[in-house]
């Protein structure tokens, strides 16, 4: 558990907390009370809830209306559970934070004392809970990190289920949401689908594409390790998207003009399949010419997915237009 504490309690102080504890009917504050940033491991919602983890079949999904921004964009995050505790009402309560850029309180939500924490703000039917988040101003990539607990309504903290984001709800550390800010110059175009394990990646560049910057890259995150990834290049046309259905690949849309294609190859590093950690990297260096200043191009990644399901096995990021500056 990153950010962790260390809280000595007196006696009446324990009763007070044991009292505080007994239920969250109004959210806990994953940042708050010496319990730091709960939602990066265990115990979570399961430090209150005596209940058990990941079971009934429980599901934790997260819909963004965007994984690659501009800074400071805002944009509609929807958390919600299927599965879990048996309850006719389907009460229950969620807890996120992220890495960076804040929340904004939605119906049945509030920010937490810090604003890059949020939960759900009372007990109500439902499980499912649609919230505001802003990106920061500082260009890169951003994780955010999702847990959901379903109640059986009665008061108290046992009998309940609770499991993270992620293929599995039972996992020791939930699978992060992954969001990229892009730099001034690189517009996002478009979604990604969805791949293995239900994981979104995305394609960003944190860099501005300036004139001369060598260093310039597109990079993309959450992909499965040690798999080949495509980058699609081509300048701006009239080109419609595609969606790549009837081909094998339901869900997912080509950005990129396919007529005078560009294609780099390269291929996903190390990490965990089930949770996507890997990445890829794609260098793309601008030259130090006044000439290609204003020039643009739109990118976008194909990742070989086995674990997609698709007949034809293959994930698309969204796009990115690269203006150079």
């Amino acid at each position: 558990m990153s950010r962790a504490s260390h809280v000595v309690l007196s006696v009446p102080a324990a009763i007070l907390l044991a009292s505080a504890l007994h239920s969250f009917s109004a959210g806990i504050d994953p940042l708050s009370s010496g319990i730091a940033n709960l939602n990066r491991a265990l115990p979570s919602c399961g430090g209150c809830h005596l209940g058990v983890q990941g079971q009934n079949n429980l599901r934790v999904r997260v819909d963004l209306s965007a994984h690659s921004l501009a800074p400071g964009q805002a944009i509609s995050i929807t958390t919600s559970a299927t599965g879990g505790t048996t309850d006719p009402q389907l009460r229950g309560g969620f807890s996120s934070d992220v890495t960076a850029g804040t929340f904004t309180a939605g119906a049945n939500t509030r920010v937490a004392i810090r604003p890059d924490a949020i939960s759900h703000s009372q007990r109500t039917p439902g499980r499912s809970w649609t919230y505001g988040y802003v990106a920061p101003l500082s260009p890169g990539p951003v994780e955010m990190f999702v847990t959901v607990n379903t109640v059986n309504g009665d008061g108290f903290n046992s009998g309940d289920i609770w499991g993270f984001h992620g293929f599995q709800a039972s996992a020791t550390v939930p699978t992060p949401v992954r969001l990229y800010v892009n730099a001034q110059g690189v517009q996002p175009v478009g979604t990604a689908c969805a791949g293995g394990f239900g994981n979104v990646p995305v394609l960003g560049a944190r860099q501005v594409p300036q004139v001369g910057n060598q260093a310039f890259a597109v990079e993309a995150h959450g992909l499965p390790p040690g798999t080949g990834v495509a980058l699609l290049l081509n300048a701006p046309t009239n080109f419609t998207p595609i969606e790549l259905g009837p081909i094998g690949m339901a869900g997912c849309t080509l950005h990129v003009d396919p007529v005078n294609l560009v294609v780099l190859n390269g291929l996903s590093g190390t990490g965990d399949a089930q949770r996507a950690t890997a990445t890829a990297n794609f260098p793309l260096p601008i030259p130090n010419d006044s000439r290609v200043l204003g020039n643009v191009l739109v990118v976008q990644a194909a990742i070989l997915d086995l674990a997609s399901g698709r007949p034809t096995p293959i994930t698309m990021t969204n796009g990115l237009r690269v203006t150079v500056q």
